[in-house]
């Protein structure tokens, strides 16, 4: 079927990326980033791959590497409001799978956007308590990539003459 749809979209000019299937042990690379969410081929897993990097960006790119979320501390880093916005608004969960520190990066972006925080300038030091709170979380997310979620969830009480169906959200 492959080989067949491959000859059909070739002639009108176009070709497919390579197919990968789940539970692949053969595949040359283990994971591969899809939407932005590491998929692990083998287990047919998803991870997400939470990052922290506090520089500016040059084209698009990083200046400097990304900052391991185990040795993370605040003698590191100076934290200002730019600095927490750009963390936070960096960590990219398309599925929603990391939503619960997600929602509390946020509610230290809106601690820092309250009356008090309307004070403070985009790089003067934030408060220690929002400091704090924030590095707690942080803390917290590096140990979100080794839960692994698995890509399909199949119901114990499926039946298993029964068909398999597929439920999508578009926008």
């Amino acid at each position: 079927l492959l080989d067949d749809m491959s000859k059909i979209v070739s002639m009108g000019g176009f070709s497919f990326k390579e197919a990968v299937f789940s539970n692949d042990h053969c595949h040359p690379e283990p994971v591969k980033k899809v939407l932005g969410t590491c998929w692990h081929i083998e287990s047919d897993c998803l991870s997400i791959d939470t990052k922290v990097n506090y520089s500016e960006k040059c084209k698009g790119i990083r200046k400097h590497a990304d900052i391991d979320l185990m040795t993370l501390s605040g003698a590191d880093v100076t934290l200002s409001k730019r600095l927490v916005w750009r963390v936070t608004l960096a960590q990219f969960d398309l599925l929603g799978l990391i939503c619960v520190f997600t929602v509390r990066l946020k509610l230290v972006m809106r601690a820092l956007s309250t009356q008090e925080g309307l004070k403070l300038g985009w790089d003067e030091p934030i408060p220690q308590d929002v400091a704090a709170n924030f590095f707690r979380t942080l803390q917290e997310l590096s140990d979100v990539k080794r839960i692994p979620f698995p890509r399909s969830v199949i119901p114990k009480t499926r039946q298993p003459d029964s068909r398999p169906f597929l439920v999508a959200f578009a926008d």
